[in-house]
């Protein structure tokens, strides 16, 4: 296989990876705030018209509920089918799935209402927490490599155009980037908050804290990171630094 090939399908996998994570960056900040906006939504009456739990593949972990209610909010009647802010089949959880199907079996149930659009609600406001951590676990592995390509080329073009050394900060911005939602997670109020999941967001929380002080080193310290960066990225008209030459004990 020849080069050119080899580069050509390296940039085809690479982007594909790098799609990936911009859909799970996507989840990550919309599951955040959805919960933080929804923590002002009314608490209203609902009556449940139908729900159901359909299997997915004739498996039950990868069952999903769905359900249907009417609400009435400020004398005008809405019709909502939101049980939660997860995306997809809850195969994450199933204490999760049988305690939304508690709050369907509820008369009335309850569900809660965005004040300043009366048509959105949901059943279950909480965080996904699990979809949350499994979705932070997924970005560094194997979506980091699309992470990976995508910031440190967007730094190598801002360090063309200003001819700053941005690229110095492609390693804090990735942990930064991969860890942003944890410590938001791991601190909310959640019913749905396992060892496992508890134990990767506490991880990814301190990789946060490590990640914003190394970052904030970097601007202190103008020559941390660039080591590294002068070894691989030469400036130009800056030669690399070279080598060391192995000597036998033959040679003078």
């Amino acid at each position: 296989m020849n080069k050119t090939l080899q580069g050509i399908l390296a940039f085809f996998f690479v982007s594909i990876f790098g799609l990936v994570a911009m859909g799970m960056l996507g989840f990550l900040g919309r599951s955040v705030y959805l919960h933080f906006q929804a923590a002002q939504w009314k608490t209203v009456q609902a009556e449940i018209l139908t729900w159901d739990l359909v299997q997915g593949s004739g498996k039950k972990s990868n069952a999903k509920l769905v359900a249907q209610y009417r609400y009435t909010f400020q004398n005008r009647r809405y019709t909502g089918q939101q049980l939660d802010f997860s995306v997809g089949s809850d195969n994450f959880s199933s204490g999760r799935r049988s305690r939304q199907m508690d709050l369907l079996r509820q008369t009335p149930a309850q569900v809660f209402v965005n004040p300043a659009n009366p048509a959105e609600s949901v059943l279950d406001r909480s965080l996904p927490v699990q979809q949350v951590a499994f979705a932070l676990f997924f970005l560094v592995f194997p979506c980091g490599l699309g992470t990976v390509f995508i910031l440190s080329y967007l730094l190598q073009f801002i360090q063309h155009v200003s001819g700053l050394q941005a690229q110095r900060f492609v390693f804090p911005l990735l942990g930064i980037l991969h860890s942003l939602p944890a410590p938001y997670a791991l601190l909310v109020e959640s019913p749905d908050r396992g060892l496992g999941s508890g134990l990767i967001l506490l991880l990814f929380s301190l990789l946060l804290v490590y990640s914003l002080f190394e970052f904030a080193w970097r601007i202190w310290e103008p020559q941390r990171g660039l080591e590294p960066l002068q070894l691989r990225f030469p400036r130009k008209g800056v030669p690399a630094t070279p080598k060391p030459v192995k000597r036998t004990l033959s040679e003078p």
